[in-house]
C-alpha cells in the first residue's frame, strides 16, 4: 500500500503523474468522484473505464499544461459503465482561474487504449469543494447524442496533518469456522459468508465494551476517540457489515448524526478458492440482502439462547436504511485471484487516499485480517519501526505484518501526513516514504494478535 514517487499507475496504483518545472500558485487537488453512461466499447461487457485529468494555460485541450502540474490518473475499473472512485489526487500549481481542467475518459484495452472523450473547463467555473458533473461526448458522436457524465470536484486546501483509525477486524464469519474445522460444503455453500453465533456474540461484545466506556467514562484518549468516532467506513462484505451494524451500535445510539460508508476498497482481497470474499449483492438488491441477513442474525441470536435485548433488530434495520450505499451501487468485488494482484493493490492505496481526505479527524474501519496487515506493513513510519525495533512496543514489527488481529479486535492508530502535506507545498508528489505516516498503535480492550 505504498506509493513510489512520480510512479505510473502500472507500478504503484495511486493515481499517476509526470513533473514539468515548478510553478507558483496555490497546490490544486481533485477528486474525482464517478462517472455515468460510459459508452461501450467491448465487444463483451462494458468498458473498462478510468480518467485523466491535467491543468492547461487555457481552458482548451489544445493547450500547453501548466508548468508544474502532473498528469494524474485514476484507475481503471473493470467491465462497468458506472464506475466511482471517490478518491482525490495532487494534480499541480494553479493561482489563475483561466487555467484550464483538462478531464480526459478512456477504456482500457489490451493494446492500445480507447478515447473515450474530453472536456477541459476554466477553474473559474470549479468552485471549492462543490461537486460538478462534467458532459464528455464521445469521438465522431458529432450529434451530442451519447452524454457521458464525469463528476469531479476541485479542493484547494489541505487536509488535516493528523488523523485517527480504529481498525476493527470483523466477528468468526461461517467461513472461519468451516475452514478451520474442515467443513468443506459450508464453504462452498455459498458466497460472502455471514456471521456465526460466535461470531454475533464477539460483535455484541465490542458493543458491551463501548457501552461501558460511555456509562463509566474513560482516562484512555484511545477509547475516547473511538466513543468520539464522527463516520464508520465497513467493508461491504457481510461479516464485516454485520461486525459493525453490531458492534458500533452504541456509537449510533450516542451520536445520531454518525455517518454509516460502504467502501469498496476496503474488502478482503480474493485469495485462491476465497468465495468468502466474493459479494452476493449490488444496487438496491444489496440493502435488500442486508435487511434480510439482519432478520436472519436476530432469529439465530434468539435460537442459540441469546439475550434478545442486547440485539435490537428494529435498531438494526434503521442503521442499514441509513448506510451510504453509492459505492456499492455497481458490481464492488472480483471473482478472480487478487494475490499480487494490481487492481487490488490499486484498491488498498485508493482507500488509503479516501481516509487522508476524510474531514473527520476519527474514522472507524471495520474490516478484514489481510487487509489490515497490508495496511500496517506498508504504512509504519520511520520513528514507529525505531519504537518497534527496540522494544518500546508490546509487538515486533513482524508480528503486525504478520499476525491478525482477534474477532472483533480494536487497534487505535495515529496517523501523521505531515510530510506529505510538505511535498504538496513543495510542488510535487510525496515519496514513497513519505506515505508511511502511522506514527503510533495501540490495542483496545482485550484484543490480541493470533497467527
Amino acid at each position: 500500500m505504498v506509493l513510489s514517487g512520480l510512479c505510473g499507475i502500472g507500478n504503484c496504483g495511486y493515481p499517476s503523474s509526470r513533473r514539468r518545472a515548478r510553478a507558483d500558485g496555490a497546490p490544486l487537488f481533485v477528486e474525482v468522484l464517478r462517472a455515468e453512461n460510459v459508452k461501450k466499447t467491448d465487444v463483451f461487457g462494458e468498458s473498462d473505464p478510468y480518467v485523466t485529468v491535467s491543468l492547461r494555460e487555457t481552458p482548451s485541450a489544445k493547450a500547453k499544461r501548466v508548468d508544474g502540474s502532473v498528469k494524474a490518473k485514476w484507475p481503471t475499473v473493470k467491465d462497468d459503465k458506472n464506475p466511482c472512485w471517490y478518491s482525490t489526487s495532487f494534480v499541480g500549481r494553479s493561482a489563475r482561474g483561466d487555467h484550464g481542467l483538462h478531464v480526459k475518459l478512456w477504456d482500457e484495452d489490451r493494446g492500445s487504449d480507447d478515447f473515450l472523450g474530453e472536456v477541459c473547463v476554466p477553474l473559474r467555473t470549479m468552485p471549492d469543494g462543490i461537486a460538478k458533473q462534467l458532459i464528455i461526448y464521445p469521438p465522431g458522436d458529432e450529434k451530442n447524442e451519447h452524454a457521458q457524465v464525469v463528476e469531479v470536484r476541485v479542493r484547494r486546501s489541505f487536509p488535516s496533518v493528523r488523523k485517527k483509525l480504529i481498525l476493527i477486524r470483523h466477528g468468526e464469519s461461517e467461513w472461519n469456522d468451516a475452514q478451520s474445522n474442515n467443513k468443506f460444503r459450508v464453504m462452498l455453500a455459498r458466497v460472502d459468508h455471514p456471521l456465526t453465533a460466535v461470531g454475533v456474540d464477539q460483535a455484541l461484545g465490542l458493543a458491551k465494551h463501548i457501552e461501558t466506556a460511555q456509562r463509566e467514562g474513560s482516562d484512555d484518549p484511545c477509547v475516547n476517540d473511538l466513543l468520539s468516532a464522527q463516520v464508520v467506513y465497513s467493508s461491504p462484505l457481510c461479516r464485516a457489515v454485520q461486525t459493525a451494524l453490531l458492534g458500533c451500535a452504541p456509537l449510533a445510539a450516542a451520536r445520531p448524526s454518525l455517518s454509516w460508508v460502504l467502501r469498496k476498497n476496503a474488502r478482503e482481497k480474493r485469495n485462491l478458492g476465497g468465495r468468502d470474499s466474493s459479494g452476493q449483492e449490488y444496487g438496491d438488491k444489496m440493502a435488500r440482502c442486508l435487511h434480510d441477513e439482519v432478520a436472519e442474525l436476530a432469529s439465530m441470536h434468539v435460537e442459540e439462547g441469546g439475550d434478545g435485548a442486547l440485539l435490537d433488530e428494529a435498531a438494526l434495520h434503521r442503521l442499514v436504511d441509513g448506510l451510504d450505499f453509492r459505492e456499492t451501487a455497481t458490481r464492488w468485488w472480483q471473482d478472480t485471484r487478487e494475490d499480487g494482484d494490481d487492481a487490488a493493490s490499486r484498491a488498498r492505496q485508493l482507500f488509503f487516499h479516501q481516509v487522508l481526505w476524510d474531514e473527520r479527524d476519527a474514522i472507524v474501519i471495520v474490516g478484514h485480517s489481510h487487509f489490515f496487515r497490508e495496511f500496517f506493513a506498508g504504512h509504519f513510519s520511520a520513528g514507529m519501526t525505531a519504537r518497534v525495533e527496540v522494544g518500546e512496543t508490546e509487538h515486533s514489527a513482524r508480528d503486525w505484518k504478520k499476525k491478525k488481529l482477534s474477532n472483533c479486535g480494536v487497534a487505535h492508530v495515529v496517523l501523521d501526513f505531515a510530510a506529505i502535506r510538505e511535498a504538496w507545498r513543495e510542488g510535487r508528489q510525496p515519496k514513497e516514504e513519505e506515505y508511511r505516516c502511522i506514527d503510533d498503535v495501540t490495542l483496545l480492550f482485550d484484543t490480541k494478535l493470533v497467527s
